[in-house]
């Protein structure tokens, strides 16, 4: 038999109750065994919301408000300032009293600040152009030849329009223009500062809305249940990830 070059051997082995002891009692010295894992036990699985669609309504005005090109920075700022109104009073406001906020805001330049809440106006009416619902006003006229006519006024799905005590227009949020803007910026509750013209506070752990396809909300929901993750942690990981973090 050649001992240089041993044939390798496999075998099968069944444990025998008592060998351990035994082994022992005859001096073997027996290699300590590693401590038995332990089972992992079932963690709870963390509950996802369920998603809950907007009204119809308030989905045609989150899709005109977030839809390209986006909002400039001065058009977010004037929505803030109807929708902090909105919580402060419901009270419509003149132009004059919007331009004044956004000035103490640093928006917008005090000697062109009523023009451009007037141009945002104009730019909200034009992101509803086509609004299809019973809701919309009609402005009543006469043309150029005199014949009657009766436009539509799509802005007033997002905001009332009132006459103030001068004559002058008056506008506050409607309840589904409202409820519309805080899904579309994402705005949480409004600071009790709101009223003097300053900016809401942002609270980072708020719960706010956020508005987004189902398809989005779908594909969030399923990382935070595939990681057995929160919502908020599944977008946080998301965001790094995409190195927006």
């Amino acid at each position: 038999m050649n001992t240089s070059s041993p044939t390798p051997v496999f075998g099968f082995f069944t444990p025998l109750p008592g060998a351990a002891a035994i082994l022992a009692a005859a001096g073997f010295q027996l290699p300590e065994q590693p401590a038995p894992v332990p089972e992992a036990k079932n963690q709870p699985e963390v509950e996802t919301p369920a998603i809950q669609p907007l009204p119809q309504i308030q989905q045609r005005i989150v899709v005109a408000l977030t839809r390209q090109p986006p909002l400039n920075e001065r058009q977010v700022a004037t929505l803030e300032v109807y929708w902090d109104a909105y919580h402060e009073t419901n009270a419509a406001l003149p132009i004059s009293e919007i331009a004044a906020r956004l000035v103490k805001r640093g928006i917008v330049d005090p000697a062109r600040a009523e023009d451009f809440v007037k141009g945002a106006l104009r730019s909200f009416g034009k992101r509803l152009n086509g609004f299809a619902n019973e809701s919309v006003a009609l402005l009543l006229g006469v043309d150029r030849f005199g014949d009657g006519v009766a436009d539509s006024v799509p802005l007033v799905v997002l905001l009332d329009i009132r006459k103030g005590k001068n004559g002058e227009a008056c506008h506050r949020l409607t309840k589904d223009g409202a409820a519309a803007v805080s899904v579309a910026l994402g705005l949480p509750k409004p600071n009790a500062n709101a009223a003097k013209g300053e900016p809401s506070m942002e609270d980072l752990d708020e719960t706010v809305s956020l508005g987004m396809s189902r398809r989005a909300a779908l594909m969030i929901l399923r990382v935070a249940k595939t990681r057995g993750i929160s919502v908020d942690e599944a977008i946080i990981q998301m965001t790094a990830a995409a190195g927006a973090g």
